[in-house]
This record gives structure tokens, C-alpha cells and sequence, in this order.
């Protein structure tokens, strides 16, 4: 089950500053809870680039 809070989105700002902290780690691989989902290797250029298409959808 879903909670009604997950489905607000985030300001962009807000996710901007998310994505600055995140460049200054150095990571190749992401894990979620689910299954399926998880990014092996290149995780950083996704991560850049689903924040790019994230602020222009909120534009």
C-alpha cells in the first residue's frame, strides 16, 4: 500500500540541493526495495539525469 504523502512532489529546488550533495559522493550502484529496480553500475549519470528530467517535468 501506497501512502498519500509519496505522491507529493518534491520541489525542484529541493531536489536540486539533493542531487549537489549526492555529486560530491562517488557511486556506481543504487539498491531499492524493489525488486528488479536496482542500477548495477553507472548510477551517477542516472541519478543526474532523472533530476534534470524531474525539474523540467516540474517547469
Amino acid at each position: 500500500m501506497w501512502s498519500y504523502p509519496n505522491n507529493i512532489p518534491l520541489p525542484a529546488t529541493t531536489v536540486k540541493t539533493m542531487s549537489e550533495a549526492l555529486a560530491a559522493l562517488d557511486f556506481d550502484a543504487l539498491y531499492c526495495a524493489f525488486k528488479g529496480s536496482e542500477i548495477s553500475e553507472g548510477a551517477g549519470p542516472v541519478v543526474q539525469t532523472s533530476v534534470e528530467r524531474y525539474c523540467r517535468a516540474l517547469e
